[in-house]
This record gives structure tokens, C-alpha cells and sequence, in this order.
């Protein structure tokens, strides 16, 4: 059909863009707003056409409205849902600009009104075309940046991985503090970021004298920094401040080596008049860049951080007039990317800016008395242009909001900046988690939130909500390896997970979270349990069991799989998106895919006020306590058993599930008990490490209920120990896997007594009759599946759907014990980092 081969032409319009050029979210299909009104002429001739052909011949012309209502979600999709196949080795950006404006909005609307001329009969389906149009209207009114953040996920052809950068600042006003006590407190904020994954450091704060600001960076860890700070002779330590702002970061490489100069904090000339500290990725910093250069600025590190302390230097010498605020403003409308900023001056001394689009960031307040108040009112501009645009053109006007509200009952006051409540939680509970392009600043201890412009369900407050988190959950205790005492918390953490939800009184079940959405969900027309990694795996290990008890098709999706293949959504489904951090971008992009096309978002997260959490229309929250070690393990087990008590609710009301349902419950009454026996094998988990760490792969066999820990436990010795390892179902053998295995391959095979039982047990027969020698892992007492194992560890027995939980935890124990056999660094692996947040 001529549509089809028109949307191969608009798919295809990149591939014949020459190599040099870098396409950005909204050039990367279409050059100019010509070319995009021609080619929406050229459907509209298309499906004139056809159906006039259709007509002439007699036959329906139904299909041709399909095809037009494919091309149209082609349309206002592309824009952010092809984004993603940006080809990464491009090198420089389209210096013109495509501007995204009101004719857009137009064009839309005459698509529809043609269609509606074309097609008078179909009426009722003008409303699924209508939420598209109102779905791009939002983008446009977003000022071209799509909601689902597609510019954050840009990466540059050298990042080496998944950026983990880090911020901490903190401002103290009318709180003396010694240089001494603000250079400690920015280090042990630096610490509590440590397992995020880094490879360098650094902090900003005022020189001795006051009047300029001193930065020190280091290649290396934390440790390194502080040695080097307390190294220094100038920096008067034991002077006394009343107020006073230092910021801190910590660097994992995305553009530029590792190295002190590419190292943050960065600054914007030699006199460190402005310094910034960036979490993400700036995707348009070439041509930034290239402006900035042909202004006389000269760049001396490799990093898109840079352009932008040169980038708001640049505006405060065209617009000395500017607050500090107002300058931070300016600057994030010309950038493109993810981003958490945070600035210090020398000129605005005392005052601190912070913002955020695509990266969390949230403010710690802390006062001697209670506060006043427990919200912050939001303070909007009347300016309404995109941002994105050329730091060539004019700079927006300045916003009139120049009021600023302060929240305390005295003036005595201190704020902490941070990515991550860790870094903020021995501090204060009392946080603000900022949204994305609000600009929070401090100036003589106010604390005020901006935002540009105002969209029509924006709140007028941000909340200041009180953090449940103790400083003891993130010390590692008396375990050398925060891995290690979080596998060891698992007992406990599961509990949390159940508790104040199962009454094992009445056998009953109740989420709060999810409670009013229930009568909502049992009439869906399936489920979709969407995540990355670990949270994909629990989804997969639940996923037998959901389809039981609820009698719903539930399907399973890696979240980057699933919005490349640009997966149909429906309204009436219900989707399910798991991440311990909340924040994973492509499983936050995913969320946002599927709630513009009408799905109930159901959120199951380990942190509160999270962007999953806050975006989700309901949720479970696992309880799992705070999760260091860069590999999950306890975020797993209560992930798993959040969807088992989730699969309990909706099927509380089924007379025929009532046996089943029982024998879960009792199951989980003594699940803590029996994770405790499995932790009791530590020892001779350890000794067989011992016996693998020199190998260099290792299959995990399994089946049923337990595939899904064969699949996680192989993970967990990749990205731990660094050994090739794959989990393979055991039913696939026969297909291709079994060629690798002889007498040299280490196994290990899971074999319980379970529906699948029969088939594990001819699985290991196979691997045995190859000359393996595999490690099985059987409940206790089986000594027929043990006759063929060459060592076993035996696990107590529990109903079947739960087993996977009891089986998890000795491959967990298994990589942490390679991984210190080989050396490896267990709680930040090498080119990881806990929360992803771009893809």
C-alpha cells in the first residue's frame, strides 16, 4: 500500500542524513515545519486515493480509516518514540533550528477535520484520534520536549554507560559553622553517594577570604578527595561562617575521560566566577558549545558540563541585572537533555540554585524549631516559549514572580541538595522532591520554587513531606559489604514488606495503595508487569501465579523492548511498572507511554516521592528499607511478594481459589523463618565458591517458578563477579544450550518438587549423561534428585509459587562470594550504577 510506503519514507529520513550529523528530538525525522506539513499532505492524497479507489471498486472503506489512523499515531508519535533509534555515532548537531509552534496544533486539527470529512460515518472512533491530537498538544505546550523524556535518553558516542553522577550541596544561613565542619559535612554527603557508582569527586566552597571560590577535584574515590582537601594549608578550616554554600559531586564518565579536569565541580572562567554540578546529560551541548566558542570562551575539559558554567557566565555579562535565579532560568531553556543543576557564585554569595529535568533531585530543610508551614508555594513567570531554543536568539524576557516565601517560624536555617535521600537523611526527614523544570532557589535563607510556565493540572504548592528512613538502614552494620547485609536483611525485609497488608488472623489482604483502583483492575483486559533487570525478573517470577489467580492474560516486558517495538496500549489495560529506585528511565519512559494512551498505571517502588511513584495513578511501595549495594537483592524478594499478595487481593472474591489462596498465605506466614534456614547455608555456599571463581562461565538451569531465579541469579554473577553467566530454561536444552555442556562447564541446575518436577529431573539427566558435573539445588531431604547432583544445597520446601524466593537467596549468596574471591569491587561494579536514570 502507498500509506505503508509512506511511513517507511518518514522512518527512514535519518538513515539518508549524512554521518556528521547528530539528530536531535525534534529534527531527527523532519528537517523543517515544511517538510512535515508536505509529508501530512502526502497522507492526506494518500488516503484520498484509496479510499476513492476503494469506493470505485465497491469494497469498504473501513480499512483505509485504519490506515489512517495508523499514520496519524506514526505522526505525533515519532517525534519521541523513533528517538530512540538515533543513530549514536553521529558527532555534531544541526546548527538550525526546527521550531516546534502552534501550526503543529494546526495541522493536527485539519488532519482530523479532513478525516471527518472523508469518513462522516465513523464518528465514534474521532475520539481516539482526538487524544492524540490533545497528546501532541501537550508536547507542543511541553515546548517541544516530549513528557516521556526522550531527549533524556540522547547519549553521546563515547558514554561509557549508564551515567551515575551525583550532587550534594549545602547552605547554611545564620548557622555558624567552621570551614573545617562544612568540608566534613560535604564529604560524608559524598560518602552516602558512594554506592551510585563514581570515578572521581569534588566540592566548591568559598576561598579563605571570602571573595572567590575554591574547587578541589580528584581522579579516584571519596577517599582520595578528602585526603586531598585536608591536605590543603590554605583553606583556614577553624574560621567561622554565618552563611555559607559548598556543593559536591560525584562523576561517572559520559562525555570525557576520567580525570580531575573533567571531574565536576565545573566552572565558568579562571575565576571561578560560576560553578555548576550536573547529574545527566546535555544531548544539544555541541552547539552550545560552538556558539559559546565563536563568543572568545575556551574550553578546557571534555564534558557538556561545561558549556553550561560557561553558558550562564555568558548571560550574566549580556544581563547583569539578572538574579541569580533568573540567570538559572534562562540557562535550562536553552538546553536539551536530562539534567540536575545545581550553581553556586561568587557573585550571588549565600545563594543557591538548584533545578531539575529528567534526574531527581530533592531539598532537605532543617531548623532549630518546627516549621511553619508544610508546603512551598509555587511561583510561575507568564512566559510560555519552548525551551530548547538557540542561546543565539534573544533571551526569554524575566519572569515576573519575584516574590519569595519563607517556610520557617526563624531565620536560622540550613538546606541540603541531594540526588538521593541518603546523602540527606542524617541530617532531616523534612524534604521537598522537586519536579521536573522547577528552579528552587535560597537567597538570606527564603526559600522559593519557580516555574516558567504553568500547565492546566500543575499544583500550587510542592509539599514538604516527612522522610521514613533512618540512618542506621544505610551504615553497613557490622557486615563488610552493604550487598551482604542486605541479602542477610531479607528475613526482616520481607516482613516489612507484608506488614499492616496480611492479616494472617482472616487470611485477608489489603493495599492500601491500590485498594480503590481493584474494581477497576478485575474488569481490564490484561495485565503488562513492566521493568528492567532484577524488577523484570520479579515480574517474570510472578507472572504463573498472577495468571492463576486473576484469570487475566499478563504479559511480561523489558521496558527498552517494549517501547522500541512501540507496543499497542489500550485503555482498558493495566499496567504494572516495577523499579526499586523509581526512577529508571526506560521504565519511567514506558510509564509515561502507556498512561498517554488512557492505561491505569500501577507503581511498585522502594522510594517514596520517586517519579514512578509520583506519576503513577496508584501503587504498591514495597517497605524493603533503603537498598545500597548497586545489585539488588532484598528489593527483589519484596517485589516478588508485593505481587503475590497483589495476585491474593484479586482473588479474594473466587470460591474455587479458595484452597490455593490459603496454602500462599500459610506459605508466607513462615517465610522469614525459612529465608533464615536458606541464609544458614552461607558457609558452604562460600566453600563452593571456592570451587567456581576461577571458571570462566556458568549455566543456571531451571523451570516453572524458578526459571525466573535462573534468569536473576545469572545476573547477579555478571554484574558482580564479572564471569559470563546465563540462566537458561530448562526446556530449551535440547535447543541449543546443551551443546556447551561437558566436563568442564560448571551447572547449576534447580530442581524442586514442584508441577515441573518430572521435566527438571530429565533436564539433569541430560546434563549428567554429558559428563557435568552439576550443583543442584533441591529441597531438603530429596535424595533421589541429590543421586545426581555432584554437590547440593538443600533448601527447606514451601508452596510451589513462593519457592522461588528460598531459591534466589543461595545464588545470591554464590556471587557476592565469587565476587570477593575475584576481587571485585561488590557494591559498585565496574560500568554500573543503582538508579539508571537515561537510557
Amino acid at each position: 500500500m502507498e500509506v505503508e510506503s509512506t511511513i517507511r519514507q518518514l522512518k527512514h529520513i535519518r538513515e539518508n542524513t549524512q554521518k556528521d550529523v547528530e539528530l536531535t528530538v525534534g529534527k531527527k525525522l523532519l528537517q523543517s515545519l515544511e517538510e512535515y506539513n508536505n509529508y501530512a499532505n502526502s497522507v492526506l492524497n494518500t488516503i484520498r486515493k484509496e479510499v476513492e479507489d476503494a469506493k470505485a471498486r465497491g469494497r469498504n472503506a473501513e480499512p483505509c480509516y485504519d490506515a489512517a489512523l495508523n499514520i496519524l499515531k506514526n505522526i505525533y508519535n515519532a517525534a519521541y518514540i523513533d528517538a530512540q533509534q538515533c543513530r549514536e555515532n553521529a558527532t555534531h548537531s544541526i546548527n538550525n533550528n526546527l521550531s516546534f509552534n502552534d501550526q503543529l496544533i494546526t495541522t493536527g486539527h485539519e488532519l482530523i477535520n479532513e478525516l471527518d470529512t472523508i469518513f462522516p460515518d465513523c464518528y465514534n472512533k474521532y475520539s481516539r484520534l482526538i487524544d492524540i491530537i490533545k497528546l501532541h498538544n501537550c508536547i507542543i505546550d511541553q515546548h517541544g520536549i516530549s513528557k516521556i523524556g526522550v531527549q533524556n535518553l540522547k547519549r553521546d558516542a563515547s558514554s561509557a554507560g549508564s551515567t551515575a553522577k551525583r550532587i550534594f550541596a549545602y547552605l547554611n544561613y545564620l548557622t555558624p559553622k567552621s570551614r573545617k565542619e562544612i568540608l566534613e559535612l560535604l564529604v560524608v554527603g559524598l560518602k552516602r553517594l558512594e554506592y551510585r557508582g563514581y570515578d572521581s569527586a569534588g566540592v566548591a566552597l568559598d576561598s579563605a577570604d571570602g571573595k572567590d571560590i575554591a574547587i578541589i577535584k580528584k581522579q579516584g574515590k571519596v577517599k582520595a578527595l578528602e585526603e586531598e582537601i585536608f591536605c590543603r594549608t590554605n583553606l583556614d578550616f577553624e574560621s567561622e561562617t554565618q552563611y555559607h554554600v559548598g556543593i559536591a559531586h560525584t562523576r561517572w564518565a559520559t562525555h570525557g575521560v576520567p580525570s580531575e579536569v573533567n571531574a565536576h565541580p565545573q566552572r565558568s572562567d579562571s575565576e571561578h566566577a560560576f560553578v555548576v554540578v550536573h547529574n545527566g546529560i546535555v544531548t544539544n551541548y555541541k552547539e552550545v558549545k560552538t556558539l559559546l566558542q565563536q563568543r572568545g570562551y575556551v574550553f578546557e575539559s571534555d564534558t557538556d558540563t561545561e558549556v553550561i558554567a560557561k553558558l550562564i557566565h555568558h548571560l550574566w555579562v549580556q544581563h547583569p541585572a539578572y538574579s541569580f535565579r533568573e540567570l538559572v532560568e534562562q540557562v535550562v531553556q536553552q538546553l536539551e537533555g536530562a539534567f540536575a543543576l545545581c550553581f553556586k557564585s561568587k557573585y550571588f554569595p549565600g545563594e543557591c540554585v538548584a533545578t531539575r529535568r529528567g534526574s531527581p533531585l530533592l531539598v532537605g530543610i532543617k531548623t532549630k524549631t518546627r516549621l511553619a508551614t508544610d508546603h512551598v508555594p509555587i511561583l510561575y513567570g507568564k512566559d510560555h516559549r519552548p525551551h530548547g531554543r538557540n542561546p543565539e536568539l534573544p533571551v526569554i524576557p524575566r519572569s515576573e514572580s519575584t516574590s519569595e516565601f519563607q517556610p520557617l517560624e526563624d531565620k536560622e536555617v540550613e538546606y541540603f541538595f541531594a540526588s538521593d535521600a541518603s546523602a540527606i537523611i542524617e541530617h532531616t526527614n523534612r524534604v521537598i522532591f522537586l519536579e521536573d523544570d522547577d528552579v528552587a532557589a535560597v537567597k538570606e535563607g527564603a526559600l522559593s520554587i519557580h516555574r516558567l510556565r504553568r500547565c492546566m493540572d500543575d499544583p500550587h504548592a510542592r509539599e514538604i513531606t516527612t522522610l521514613k528512613m533512618e540512618i542506621q538502614q544505610i551504615m553497613k552494620g557490622n557486615y563488610d559489604y552493604f550487598m551482604q547485609k542486605e541479602i542477610f536483611e531479607q528475613p526482616e525485609s520481607v516482613v516489612n514488606t507484608m506488614r499492616g497488608r496480611l492479616n494472617f488472623q482472616d487470611n485477608s489482604v489489603t493495599l492500601g495503595g491500590i485498594k480503590d483502583y481493584i474494581p477497576e483492575i478485575k474488569r481490564c483486559r490484561r495485565l503488562m508487569l513492566i521493568g528492567c533487570g532484577t524488577s523484570y525478573h520479579s515480574a517474570i517470577a510472578t507472572r504463573q501465579l498472577l495468571e492463576e489467580l486473576t484469570e487475566l492474560p499478563v504479559m511480561v516486558e523489558l521496558a527498552s523492548d517494549f517501547l522500541d517495538r512501540n507496543t499497542p496500549v489500550f485503555r482498558d489495560d493495566v499496567c504494572f511498572f516495577i523499579s526499586q529506585s523509581g526512577e529508571t528511565a526506560d521504565t519511567l519512559m514506558a510509564l509515561r507511554y502507556c498512561k498517554s494512551r488512557g492505561a491505569l498505571i500501577v507503581g511498585i517502588t522502594n522510594t517514596v516521592g520517586s517519579s514512578i511513584c509520583r506519576e503513577s495513578h496508584c501503587g504498591v511501595h514495597i517497605n524493603a528499607g533503603p537498598e545500597i549495594g548497586v545489585a539488588s537483592t532484598k528489593a527483589y524478594t519484596s517485589q516478588f511478594i508485593s505481587l503475590v499478595m497483589f495476585a491474593l487481593v484479586m482473588s479474594e472474591d473466587r470460591i474455587s481459589l479458595r484452597a490455593r489462596r490459603l496454602q500462599i498465605i500459610e506459605g508466607l506466614k513462615n517465610l522469614d523463618n525459612l529465608i533464615r534456614e536458606v541464609l544458614k547455608l552461607d558457609d558452604k555456599v562460600k566453600e563452593l565458591a571456592k570451587s567456581l571463581f576461577q571458571h570462566k562461565s556458568l549455566l543456571i538451569m531451571g523451570r516453572g517458578y524458578n526459571f525466573a531465579t535462573c534468569m536473576e541469579g545469572a545476573l547477579k554473577v555478571k554484574e558482580l563477579t564479572y564471569m559470563h553467566s546465563e540462566g537458561i530454561m530448562a526446556g530449551e536444552l535440547k535447543h541449543g544450550p546443551l551443546a556447551l555442556v561437558d566436563d568442564s562447564m560448571p551447572v547449576i541446575m534447580i530442581v524442586m518438587r514442584d508441577p515441573v518436577y518430572v521435566k527438571c529431573m530429565n533436564a539433569l539427566q541430560q546434563v549428567t549423561a554429558r559428563d557435568s558435573k552439576p550443583i543442584v539445588i533441591c529441597e531438603e531431604g530429596d535424595e533421589e534428585t541429590k543421586a545426581f547432583a555432584d554437590r547440593a544445597l538443600e533448601i527447606p520446601k514451601t508452596v510451589d509459587c513462593l519457592q522461588g524466593i528460598l531459591t534466589v537467596i543461595p545464588m545470591q549468596l554464590l556471587s557476592f562470594h565469587i565476587a570477593v574471591l575475584r576481587g571485585c569491587n561488590v557494591d559498585c561494579p565496574r560500568n554500573l550504577a543503582k538508579s539508571v536514570t537515561v537510557e
